[in-house]
């Protein structure tokens, strides 16, 4: 399932240039349809071009695994945080978890909200342990900072709509931007 943008390429064009290479059509499921882990990618041609299509996918697979192995020190720091505080970890466009890799020279990775347990999802923070540690102290400061108390506002009942959006495309982008949790209570 992580390797899927190996083959769909930044904007399509690892995908393009295996199609245009072989001849197969090469389609990739999404993501929500993973099985244990595994997507399925759909060879459609004559056998000659699916087969060349399958020895360059299995060839990015396996020289990113080979990368990966040689390049990616186990976890530093493994933490488990509450689902409904990733957003804020992570912040408005992934600038709050850049700003603490780069301050503490780490990488931080969240695991996706569809893995979690109880509520939480792992966090992981790879770099030397005193790095790790750094930014470790990071999320819990962030994670301290939300169970302050709540800011709480009074809005007419007829501007709901308007906040929330079509289908929660105005709140979800207002959380994301700001990095807030937004609770609407329609008592």
């Amino acid at each position: 399932e992580d390797k899927c943008g190996l083959v769909i390429g930044s904007r399509g064009s690892k995908i393009r240039e295996i199609q245009q290479d072989t001849g197969a059509t090469v389609d990739v499921g999404s993501r929500d349809s993973a099985v244990d882990g595994y997507i399925t990618i759909s060879l459609t041609g004559d056998q000659e071009a699916c087969d060349a299509a399958e020895h360059i996918i299995k060839e990015l697979i396996s020289e990113s695994q080979n990368v990966e192995k040689a390049e990616k020190p186990p976890p530093s720091e493994v933490m488990e945080v509450p689902i409904d505080m990733t957003r804020r970890i992570i912040g408005p466009m992934g600038a709050t978890i850049r700003d603490i890799q780069e301050r503490t020279n780490t990488q931080i990775e969240i695991a996706r909200r569809a893995t979690a347990v109880d509520g939480a999802v792992r966090l992981s923070i790879t770099g030397h342990p005193e790095d790790a540690a750094a930014a470790r102290q990071c999320v819990q400061d962030i994670l301290e900072e939300a169970n302050s108390p709540a800011h709480i506002m009074m809005i007419e009942e007829r501007f709901c709509g308007l906040i929330i959006g079509g289908r929660g495309s105005k709140i979800r982008a207002l959380q994301d931007n700001t990095g807030a949790t937004i609770k609407i209570d329609k008592k």
